[in-house]
């Protein structure tokens, strides 16, 4: 995955990797356990985006949100083995910038030929209906805890043909 545009480092890929991303307006820290971190926050016009690892630093002309989006888009599309973990959260979101997270994860994981194998899922940002929808891209025998913020529990009992293994895409 290209650094400049896309702002995910190249990494090697393991089983035991959970991606964490908290996101708010203004800031944002990416972290894939045991490989890289990397933090965004937004001065006057420019995002500085800076990985840690690699001790390298950009700034950009987009704001936050719109970048961590682009980043997972890329992340969760070419994703080739089982995640640990997908967590995403915030402290206060707008609509806006939730449902730009919810379509760039979407849209991305649409891109995969085979269902995102993750263990746990964990969307504290997202409404019962953008997890719902991210769900039916993930693989129903590899997940085995999915955690929200105050979900509207009988919405997610409903998708029945997805706990029984069946992906409707």
């Amino acid at each position: 995955m290209s650094t400049k545009n896309h702002f995910i480092p190249e990494h090697l890929e393991d089983e035991k990797q959970g991606l964490e991303v908290r996101v708010d307006t203004n800031a944002a820290h990416v972290k894939l356990s045991n490989c890289f971190t990397i933090n965004y926050w937004r001065w006057s016009k420019l995002t500085t985006v800076k990985w840690k690892e690699e001790n390298e630093e950009t700034e950009i002309k987009e704001t936050v949100p719109r970048i961590v989006s682009q980043g997972l888009r890329v992340f969760l599309s070419n994703r080739k083995t089982i995640l640990t973990s997908l967590t995403i959260n915030s402290k206060l979101l707008k609509a806006e910038i939730q449902n730009q997270i919810s379509t760039a994860m979407e849209n991305g994981l649409k891109l995969r030929n085979n269902p995102l194998q993750v263990k746990i899922v964990q969307f504290d940002v997202l409404d019962t209906e953008q997890v719902i929808a991210l769900l039916k891209y993930m693989d129903p025998e590899v997940l085995t805890s999915i955690r929200f913020d105050s979900p509207d529990i009988n919405k997610v009992i409903n998708i029945q043909s997805w706990f029984n293994g069946e992906i409707f895409l």
